[in-house]
């Protein structure tokens, strides 16, 4: 039924004329947000009517950050209308499409995370072939935020068309950062608890296949309790945060795994708490302490077959195993921001050099590159 369907709405659309000037967006999670976002808002500030964009939502997401009339609801007629006519489509999640891109439309890639962390797609099982797989086929170009994430890509999904290695749009946000906006984000997210607390840390584990398993998820957390005067965050992976056990949350603690741009949550938090997650590239930006808590090192080895990074040379901050460990981090605050910094500059050097607060300028002269070369040409146009 859905090829057929599929079929039908690929025939009705095909008709359906390319506006060069159209952009769609769009996140594997539904959200507002991250790479997608900051392009989309880029747009909107400094070059608003040189695109007619649109933004793809499911029904309950906050769109409060974008224009009404760009707001376009999954699976409606005006979604399937869009997506057939639009020159750019930008996404940061390969999302499936009962409606396949034409040959003459842009399919950009700007992914979800930056640089290269953990392992994945054929570099965990190191396949000896790697064509390109599924999902990665229809991408046109790709967008890296340095040549280790455009490395990745290339061995872990056998991407081989063009990348362009301009960094990671959504830490344009962090490097241009306006502090006198921060206390306002920490009402918003934090309501009256927003000054409660001398500190505020963030806690963001990566998402593991064994947590899909569980009927409830406890959180390897609870001697943090003893801190009365740090406030927790905890934001966790879109699979797994359902599963998470409210009534195990002490009174520091809030889930704030719904809550719609995780970089609102970097931006006021103090410290963070991680583990093998790609959140380090942009955290690292702020150069504030991060706490690598590796509680499940080799289980976690096992699965992912190990890291692009050295996991013990790279790392910007302070690596603890046992929760006792990962207290005493924290009681010693002082301490953790000395150490972190010694880390964070060699990081940053290496990592995040085009990082530098004009990724979105370059990502849109980019675009504009494109738009010139086909702009001419009726047939794609």
């Amino acid at each position: 039924m859905k090829k057929v369907i599929s079929m039908i709405l690929n025939f009705i659309f095909s008709f359906s004329k390319i506006n060069c000037r159209k952009i769609i967006f769009e996140t594997g999670n539904g959200k507002v947000e991250g790479n997608p976002y900051a392009i989309y808002a880029y747009i909107k500030q400094f070059c608003p009517n040189d695109f007619h964009t649109i933004w793809f939502v499911k029904p309950g997401t906050d769109i409060s950050k974008l224009d009404k009339q760009d707001v376009v609801y999954y699976r409606t007629w005006r979604y399937f209308r869009e997506l057939s006519s639009a020159k750019f489509w930008i996404r940061s999640q390969s999302i499936g499409s009962l409606l396949k891109k034409k040959q003459n439309q842009i399919y950009i890639q700007v992914w979800h995370g930056g640089g290269a962390f953990k392992k994945c797609g054929y570099d965990i099982t190191n396949d000896k072939f790697r064509p390109p797989v599924d999902h990665v086929q229809e991408w046109d170009y790709y967008i890296a935020s340095d040549p280790y994430n455009a490395s990745m890509i290339h061995t872990a999904y056998g991407y081989n068309k063009e990348i362009s290695i301009l960094g990671l749009a959504r830490s344009d946000e962090i490097v241009n950062m306006d502090k006198n906006e921060i206390e306002g984000i920490k009402k918003k997210v934090l309501g009256e608890n927003s000054f409660a607390y001398k500190k505020i840390i963030l806690y963001a584990p990566t998402f593991r296949e064994q947590d899909l398993e569980k009927k409830e998820l406890t959180l390897p957390i609870e001697n943090l309790q003893a801190l009365t005067d740090v406030f927790i965050l905890i934001r966790l992976h879109p699979l797994v945060k359902g599963l998470l056990n409210q009534e195990s949350l002490s009174s520091n603690m809030i889930n704030v795994s719904d809550y719609g741009d995780v970089q609102d949550l970097l931006l006021i938090s103090d410290c963070l708490i991680t583990d093998y997650s790609s959140i380090i590239f942009d955290y690292s930006l702020l150069k504030r302490p991060m706490i690598f808590y590796t509680y499940d090192f080799d289980e976690y080895m096992q699965e992912r077959s190990g890291f692009y990074l050295d996991f013990d040379k790279d790392l910007p901050g302070i690596i603890v195993s046992t929760q006792k460990e990962l207290l005493n981090c924290l009681k010693n605050f002082d301490k953790l921001e000395t150490v972190s910094q010694e880390y964070l500059d060699v990081f940053n050097q290496k990592y995040n050099a085009l990082n530098d607060g004009n990724v979105c300028e370059r990502t849109m002269a980019f675009i504009n590159t494109l738009i010139d070369k086909e702009e001419h040409d009726e047939k794609k146009c």
